[in-house]
């Protein structure tokens, strides 16, 4: 799901995004799509934006409200939020999803939108280091 620019001259690929998004275990989204929002799955986040996996389709430029949801168990969350949500334009349709790009709507809702990612970070590298459970 790379987002992947080519330069006209050179042919060589060029990484488009602002900063790199990573891949988070146990982070949810919900949205409505017309009914009942069903959780999906997210491939990859970062500050700017996301690559939902969903067989959902929508018209890039379409706005839609994300709700995020960190579904670790607790005792793997170090005392961060399990929700956040955020506003987001979607960018492009992918085989498998759609990536968006967030809008924040003030300084304050960007920073804690960067806490909430921050917190998935730390509990991933937890995770990977083996210090889940000593987090307590």
């Amino acid at each position: 799901m790379g987002t992947v620019a080519y330069k006209r001259k050179t042919g060589k690929r060029v990484e488009r995004r602002r900063e790199p998004r990573w891949k988070p275990e146990g982070l949810l989204a919900h949205y409505w799509t017309g009914g009942l929002p069903t959780p999906r799955c997210v491939g990859d986040i970062s500050l700017h934006g996301a690559a939902i996996l969903a067989s959902d389709v929508y018209y890039p430029g379409t706005v839609i409200r994300i709700a995020f949801e960190d579904v670790a168990p607790e005792q793997e969350r170090p005392k961060i939020e399990t929700f956040a949500g955020v506003w987001a334009k979607v960018l492009r349709n992918v085989e498998g999803g759609f990536c968006v790009g967030f809008i924040f709507e003030s300084r304050t809702e960007r920073l804690e939108f960067q806490r909430f990612l921050e917190g998935l970070q730390l509990r991933s590298l937890d995770e990977r280091n083996g210090n889940a459970n000593q987090a307590r």
